[in-house]
């Protein structure tokens, strides 16, 4: 069941009022264009863009001594050409909205992707995982990052349902993308724009409500 709190959003919700659409638009036609990763210059371009873009590099890494010369060229790209990420994202092609039959489907593609920039970095990429997918599928996943998991639970309710989490699925993003799927749940019908994106505006403004409340604005 979802709170008063997040029934209020939704109804207060303005979704022609959504800040940065125009850069967001810009890159979601830019992995329009390129959707593989094939190509060293366009996966280099996503990631640099997309990563850089929401705070969330993959360059960012405690191995850097490990992995000199250029990370992005000579690591980064030759690891997602020869992975199966390709794969694995057509596999989910087949949906065209999040349910809770197909949740496991998606957070196992999650999964891969993290194991891929954990095995390059060292370090989960949880975040930037979510935010890459997003923009390569962006029905199907939900953005993740540790502002907006802070403050889910206030509009999900602390028990979004009892979770069979997959093995192969990361526990952290899996439990957060169930108590989402239960805002992703009442949000049916309401928006024209992809859900999981309002999902991360509703949850975005109240954090930037709290930070500014609290006096922690720049």
């Amino acid at each position: 069941m979802i709170t008063d709190l997040c029934r209020e959003r939704i109804s207060n919700y303005d979704d022609n009022n959504s800040r940065w659409r125009l850069g967001n638009t810009i890159m979601y036609e830019m992995v329009a264009k390129y959707p593989n990763h094939t190509d060293a210059d366009e996966i280099v371009s996503k990631l640099w863009m997309i990563g850089r873009t929401y705070a969330a590099a993959i360059e960012r890494r405690p191995n850097k001594a490990e992995t000199p010369g250029d990370f992005y060229y000579d690591y980064v790209a030759p690891k997602l050409i020869d992975s199966e990420i390709d794969k694995r994202i057509d596999s989910l092609r087949k949906y065209t909205t999040i349910t809770r039959d197909n949740l496991p489907d998606i957070l196992s593609v999650h999964k891969y992707l993290m194991d891929q920039f954990t095995e390059l970095t060292q370090k989960e990429k949880r975040s930037l995982t979510s935010k890459y997918l997003h923009f390569h599928l962006p029905e199907l996943f939900i953005i993740y990052d540790s502002r907006v998991a802070s403050v889910i639970t206030k509009f999900a309710g602390k028990k979004a349902r009892d979770l069979d989490i997959p093995e192969d699925a990361d526990k952290t993003y899996a439990e957060f993308c169930y108590k989402a799927l239960l805002i992703y749940e009442a949000l049916s019908g309401a928006y024209s724009d992809t859900k999981p994106r309002v999902i991360d505006n509703i949850l975005l403004r109240y954090c930037d409500e709290i930070d500014l409340a609290s006096g922690d604005e720049d």
